[in-house]
């Protein structure tokens, strides 16, 4: 596993309930925070591509397709939920996908969403390719299981 992968996304452990009350115990006043890195991803990028079918209108390559932002907005949740990472940049790939991005140094970190729905990872060292898998998620484009070939 890369070191990127192996960051663990709190420094402290997690907090526990400040106070509890009769009425909710399940619902603490207090409770983890997620990174608020993805958010912002998911809100301002993914989310007003979606809303924007003209946002790429001017630029020279295909744009992604509303179900694939749908299906990277999904894959960009459940990396936040897991507490991983969140990516320094998400941009698209000139034939419909999406990339998240982790850069450290030389080291670069992608999860490459295909245009057809296919998700890959990627880790380089400088421009030199030193891993490369398929990710299967949970979900696929149309909410059924995705097997890795």
């Amino acid at each position: 596993m890369s070191p990127i992968a192996e960051v663990q996304p709190f420094i402290s452990p997690d907090v526990n309930p400040a106070v509890t009350t009769g009425a909710d115990e399940h619902a603490p006043l207090t409770s983890p925070t997620v990174a608020p890195g993805w958010d912002h991803f998911i809100d301002k990028t993914l989310i007003e591509w979606g809303r924007d079918p003209d946002h790429f209108a001017d630029e020279d390559f295909d744009p992604p397709s509303n179900e694939i932002i749908r299906f990277a907005t999904r894959t960009a949740c459940l990396y936040r939920d897991a507490g991983f990472p969140a990516p320094d940049r998400v941009v698209p790939d000139a034939d419909g996908g999406i990339v998240f991005e982790i850069r450290r140094a030389t080291l670069s970190e992608k999860i490459h969403i295909w245009n057809d729905g296919t998700v890959e990872y990627f880790c380089l060292s400088g421009a030199k390719v030193i891993e490369r898998y398929p990710v299967e998620l949970p979900f696929g484009l149309s909410g059924t299981r995705v097997q890795a070939p």
